[in-house]
């Protein structure tokens, strides 16, 4: 039985989103070179994503209502999962496990065949590692550019047929 439902974030969202954001600083520290966003950060994201065909989703947790995470991706042959992250008490007790095999489940029942993400590996030799017992294999080292900063990634992609 699936626990978490991920759908599509409305502007009634942002609030939530932003507070997520804002529980994990080593995310941010790392990925935008800021300790916190706010609000009009969140929405801008949200309108950004969406004019390059992203959806910006929230996870919820269907027995509370609580949103408890954010995941954006780009639905295609090859998705392109662009960020899951998941609000700082809800991490280490396995819940970003479940919500990524539904999501694995539910590109594959739309048609994709192939997972993408890029993994800011700079600071964190985990993530990596995390993602690659998940089926995915390093591709490319890249550059990523978000806010402020400037990271070091890798591309991992995982075949979903």
């Amino acid at each position: 039985m699936n626990t978490y439902l991920i759908r599509e974030a409305t502007k009634d969202d942002v609030h939530s989103i932003t507070n997520i954001y804002n529980s994990n600083i080593p995310f941010l520290l790392n990925h935008l070179g800021v300790p916190s966003v706010d609000e009009s950060f969140v929405d801008h994201e949200r309108n950004e994503m969406a004019e390059a065909g992203f959806v910006s989703g929230v996870i919820v947790e269907k027995e509370t209502k609580n949103v408890i995470g954010v995941i954006d991706y780009k639905p295609d042959e090859t998705v392109y999962l662009s960020l899951v992250m998941i609000s700082s008490e809800y991490q280490n007790n396995g819940i970003g496990n479940i919500i990524y095999k539904q999501f694995e489940a539910s590109m594959l029942a739309l048609g994709s065949h192939t997972i993408r993400i890029d993994v800011v590996n700079d600071y964190d030799d985990h993530k990596v590692s995390y993602w690659s017992k998940h089926g995915f294999t390093p591709e490319k080292e890249i550059k990523l550019s978000w806010g402020q900063k400037q990271s070091s990634a890798v591309t991992m992609l995982k075949s979903l047929v």
